[in-house]
């Protein structure tokens, strides 16, 4: 009876150092990419709507959807009908320091919304501008199925900002640039 109880609290111990392992490495840093306890980031790349879904123990938590600057710059009619196409972006965990993210095609992609948001404020860009830019960078992402295709049209983007900047004129569809 003795011998049985003893080989029981042993198995339960054995069994719970094993269960929790893979938390320890978890907040050790030394599982990062895993989903004991994460936050992953996906961008939708025919909306631009960012989604930010939570993990741990490998159980999903919590799921949400946000609009990002350049959702909000499309009209209700660029993305009716369209079955929304998310794309992870990166996977952190929540220790500061241990932030690393496996390598995504659209890593870049959350970067890239941003970027076009400051041009944006930069350049003064009208509404149809803001809604005009978004569009072609929505296309570049679908239609290269990797971020780095936006890359030279957001350069150029940023050539037009510098000129629009220095004539103290506000950015216009026109002025875009047709990449």
């Amino acid at each position: 009876m003795i011998r049985r109880q003893r080989f029981s609290t042993l198995t339960l111990g054995v069994a719970a150092v094993l269960l929790t392992v893979p938390f320890w490495m978890s907040f050790a840093g030394l599982l990062p990419e895993s989903r004991v306890n994460c936050t992953t980031y996906e961008v939708d790349i025919t909306s631009g709507r960012v989604r930010e879904t939570r993990y741990f123990a490998f159980l999903r938590l919590a799921r949400s959807v946000r609009e990002s600057a350049a959702s909000r710059a499309l009209q209700a009619s660029d993305t009716a009908g369209a079955k929304p196409d998310w794309r992870p972006t990166c996977t952190n965990s929540p220790h500061g320091r241990y932030d690393r993210s496996p390598t995504f095609t659209f890593r870049r992609a959350m970067d890239q919304l941003r970027i076009l948001e400051l041009l944006w404020e930069q350049g003064k860009f009208s509404q149809p501008a803001r809604r005009a830019s978004v569009k072609r960078i929505l296309e570049l992402w679908q239609e290269g199925q990797r971020p780095e295709a936006a890359n030279r049209y957001l350069e150029a983007l940023a050539l037009v900002v510098s000129r629009k900047d220095r004539e103290q004129q506000t950015s216009e569809v026109a002025d875009l640039p047709s990449l």
